[in-house]
């Protein structure tokens, strides 16, 4: 049997929120920028638009999604959040964000988030993380096998596996009722790098924090 190693590890997504839900100038920016949605009623506003080929164009660059989400508790009281989902990471097959790169390249996006004026003055917290960790397989019959074996294993917490698209099978989702909680999947075949299927597989945790939590984002020990 040949050696497994891994070749990667770091964050592939990090999910933050802002309250904005007090009056600033922020919430008036939001509002006039184009997007899919409004931020004068209650439902969300993404602010992306497809440009003429379809493809979606989003404000902070093809690597971070921006999301404004507008609920009414009361009559008299309405909850505004700004979430961003923040990829980190390089392009290309290295794609994760080390965690010794994480407070350089956090401080990019949010000095960016400000140029373009979306930046709110309050800390955010982060409701979401996906931790990854790349294996590389010399033998890749080793990497279906692993695959395979998560599929079929017993999970705790009422957790269960199975196989995403068409066979032959590249991908196991790990979930929680309907709510995916991690995922095995085949970097080669995702990336079409003519690598041989199930040669490196990324291991990546999705998981989620309730806003009451308050974890705040820290960039610094």
């Amino acid at each position: 049997m040949s050696a497994s190693a891994v070749v990667g590890a770091g964050w592939h997504d990090i999910c933050v929120r802002w309250d904005i839900s007090t009056p600033q100038a922020v919430v008036a920016r939001l509002d006039g920028l184009p997007g899919q949605g409004n931020m004068s009623q209650p439902g969300k506003k993404l602010f992306a638009e497809r440009d003429r080929f379809g493809k979606w164009q989003h404000l902070l660059g093809p690597r971070n999604v921006l999301l404004a989400y507008v609920v009414d508790v009361k009559r008299s009281e309405r909850i505004r959040r700004l979430e961003l989902q923040a990829h980190l990471g390089d392009e290309g097959e290295d794609d994760l964000c080390r965690p010794s790169e994480f407070a350089e390249r956090w401080s990019r996006a949010v000095a960016f988030m400000a140029m373009v004026g979306v930046l709110p003055p309050e800390e955010p917290v982060y409701v979401r993380v996906d931790p990854a960790v790349d294996v590389i397989y010399p033998e890749p019959q080793e990497g279906r096998e692993v695959l395979e074996a998560l599929r079929y294993a017993r999970w705790p917490y009422g957790w269960y596996a199975e196989f995403q698209g068409p066979p032959p099978y590249t991908t196991v989702a790990i979930k929680h009722k309907t709510r995916i909680v991690g995922r095995v999947y085949c970097r080669n075949t995702k990336l079409r790098n003519g690598q041989p299927r199930w040669g490196t597989l990324r291991f990546e945790r999705e998981q989620r924090f309730a806003w009451r939590d308050k974890r705040p984002l820290r960039t610094s020990n």
